[in-house]
């Protein structure tokens, strides 16, 4: 795989304190991932991913290294979306998400799914043609009796559909 992604490796274990053989990670994809995971996990919304994200880039498994990449879109979305710094993590990083097909549709539909929160008309449209991911975390979170009413009739699957009928009768009950 070569000598940078092993330094890159080498530096991602050192980051979380584990003294594993790093030529025993590079040849492992299952350790791999857990490794990704593990720092993305234990990110706290403040500091550089900067070395994750080269090491997901260069990483020999796409499939493995797109589902690290999609991990690391969520979770800088919940620590960033509603600051709006997450604006600024998907531009800065484009280049990153373009690589991985899921990643860059998964930032898309934080995108949305923070325009469907905020309320903006048509939004709603959007996502309930949007996946079951979008549409069930809509479901869970959202306040809005509209939004709320439309999954509930028209979402995808009768799991988001009960998930928002659900939502929707608690807020109402609360008033």
């Amino acid at each position: 795989m070569g000598d940078e992604f092993h330094e890159v490796l080498r530096g991602l274990l050192s980051s979380v304190g584990d003294e594993t053989d790093p030529g025993r990670v590079e040849d492992d994809g299952h350790l791999r991932y857990q490794l990704y995971k593990q720092i993305v996990d234990a990110w706290d919304g403040r500091g550089e991913l900067l070395l994750l994200v080269e090491s997901i880039s260069t990483d020999p498994d796409p499939v493995m290294a797109g589902a690290a990449a999609t991990d690391v879109v969520d979770a800088v979305a919940r620590a960033c979306l509603s600051s709006g710094e997450f604006e600024d993590w998907v531009s800065e990083y484009s280049g990153f998400i373009a690589k991985f097909d899921f990643a860059r549709k998964r930032s898309e539909e934080w995108f949305l799914y923070r325009r469907v929160l905020g309320g903006e008309s048509g939004a709603i449209d959007e996502a309930l043609a949007g996946t079951d991911w979008l549409q069930k975390r809509i479901a869970a979170e959202c306040d809005l009796i509209d939004v709320l009413e439309r999954l509930s009739e028209e979402g995808r699957t009768k799991r988001i559909r009960s998930s928002a009928a659900q939502r929707l009768v608690g807020l109402r009950s609360k008033g």
